[in-house]
């Protein structure tokens, strides 16, 4: 999990450092695997809009077994754009 906020600086710490990351930690606790539209849900659950030119950009599920993405851009989760490695050559 990932939101603005680096948890180096909180010194290991990871409850009541981000809203967001506590409704993630909350949503992931007590399981071993999700489904995709499980994990989008959740991203789309902590979307922040502050004001038209602050809000979250992209959201990204990494799939570490074969180095793949998912991406949701401006809040679109219904169009989820898939990349593999061959897309970065």
């Amino acid at each position: 999990m990932c939101t603005n906020f680096p948890l180096y600086m909180y010194e290991g710490r990871t409850d009541h450092v981000c809203e967001r990351f506590d409704a993630m930690k909350n949503a992931l606790e007590g399981k071993s695997e999700i489904t995709h539209e499980y994990a989008m849900d959740i991203l789309e659950e902590v979307y922040q809009y502050i004001s038209p030119t602050i809000f979250t950009d992209w959201s990204v599920i990494y799939y570490q077994t074969d180095f793949t993405m998912d991406v949701a851009t401006n809040k679109d989760f219904d169009v989820v754009y898939h990349l593999e490695p061959k897309d970065f050559k």
